[in-house]
């Protein structure tokens, strides 16, 4: 199983539309595809917080940290086994758009 582990995670509140405000520490198999979204509000398909022209959210089936490009992990984007860019996927995990089978982000 690859995994990628982070020392340091928050997000801010509501009122912060739930900026990712801290991902740091980074160790583990997979590359870091997460701290770059640092610094971006939380999207929803109804709620379009990110810096991208369109919605992200909306584009690729789940919300996310968007970054102005959209994302390079998205682990609330559609379960499909298949190399997809709609999909739950890491980039750097195989192929860069390969789906994810499971995600997990456990928080201590």
């Amino acid at each position: 199983k690859e995994f990628a582990l982070y020392n340091e995670f928050a997000i801010g509140s509501e009122s912060e539309q739930y900026v990712l405000s801290t991902v740091g520490g980074h160790s583990g198999t997979l590359v870091d595809s997460f701290a770059n979204h640092r610094g971006n509000k939380f999207t929803t398909k109804d709620v379009d917080n990110d810096k991208n022209s369109k919605n992200c959210a909306s584009w690729f089936h789940g919300a996310w940290w968007y970054t102005p490009g959209c994302y390079t992990s998205n682990l609330n984007g559609m379960y499909k086994n298949v190399i997809d860019t709609t999909a739950m996927c890491w980039y750097g995990f195989a192929s860069n758009f390969q789906g994810l089978k499971v995600s997990k982000m456990m928080i201590k």
